[in-house]
């Protein structure tokens, strides 16, 4: 009987899920050359801060060519806002608990109205337990080929 109660609920459920889902997989529709102007909003759990990473986007989004980056807001079709908080991991081996630095990512094209064009899901990149690696700009690289998936 609990049973026969239960399935609309679970079935209410996962359509909500569902649509919150596709929702956000929706592509954008924004042509090619548009102008866009970078803003990095970081946080730190850490020691250390979040280094400026509009650069290394800048960059990776020239050599991709679909958006002309500008210096100044008032130029720009678009604003990128990034936002990167440094997080601290707890990872366990078979030896023992070691902390380690994450990075969690998360991205939004706004036109001047400030109205939400494209919004990339948050998404996390660690280290990796490797001496020396650059996360940072990993980040970023991944952050590019989530806008190209999301670009029409």
């Amino acid at each position: 009987m609990k049973a026969r109660r239960l399935y609309p609920v679970l079935l209410s459920a996962c359509s909500l899920l569902l649509a919150h889902f596709t929702a956000h997989a929706q592509t954008a529709v924004i042509p090619k050359g548009t102008t866009v102007y970078i803003v990095q909003h970081s946080e730190s759990e850490l020691k250390d801060s979040v280094p400026d990473l509009r650069g290394t986007l800048q960059e990776m989004l020239e050599d991709w060519g679909y958006f002309l980056i500008v210096s100044d807001s008032t130029a720009a079709d678009l604003t990128l806002a990034v936002q990167i908080k440094y997080v601290k991991e707890s990872a366990l081996n078979s030896f023992s608990i070691f902390n380690r630095r994450a990075a969690l990512v998360d991205a939004t094209l706004r036109n001047p109205s400030g109205e939400d064009l494209w919004q990339c899901e948050q998404f996390k990149i660690g280290e990796k337990g490797m001496i020396g690696y650059n996360f940072g700009k990993a980040a970023m690289k991944t952050l590019v080929k989530e806008m190209k998936k999301g670009m029409k």
